[in-house]
């Protein structure tokens, strides 16, 4: 924390830094800490979509769903593919009583979060993948 605040205090508009430090600073509990450091994030830089994302989460935790659910939805127009940007704008959706968008929000999540194994970049198919077998005299 002490070298992202340092970085902070030589470039304010360092977003990465504030970003880092805002997620930090939430880790450790520290709610108002970390929500000024993802406003001065998003201050320099409006799009930034993680902060947008961590912002909202504190909004979540701290029972503020109507402040979630538009940066929420700026996030998800940022970056359409970030399933957890769809998660907790359903749940910011529900929390407000907004059961249409909410549904909305959840199969925009299903839809990116559906994975068929074997599938990602670099998996192995499991019927690709040759048995083991220990010879009888092999020692543990």
């Amino acid at each position: 924390m002490q070298e992202f605040s340092a970085e902070l205090a030589l470039d304010v508009g360092n977003g990465n830094a504030a970003y880092e430090l805002a997620y930090l600073e939430a880790e450790a509990g520290k709610v108002e800490d970390a929500t000024r450091a993802y406003e001065l994030a998003l201050e320099h830089h409006p799009d930034f979509e993680e902060a947008l994302v961590g912002l909202a989460g504190i909004d979540l935790s701290s029972n503020k769903a109507t402040d979630a659910v538009p940066l929420l939805e700026h996030a998800t127009r940022v970056r359409p593919d970030d399933e957890v940007a769809w998660w907790r704008l359903a749940q910011a959706d529900r929390a407000t009583g907004n059961r249409e968008q909410q549904e909305k929000a959840l199969a925009m999540f299903r839809k990116i979060h559906q994975v068929i194994p074997g599938t990602l970049p670099g998996s192995v198919a499991r019927d690709n993948v040759t048995p083991q077998h220990l010879d009888a005299d092999a020692q543990p």
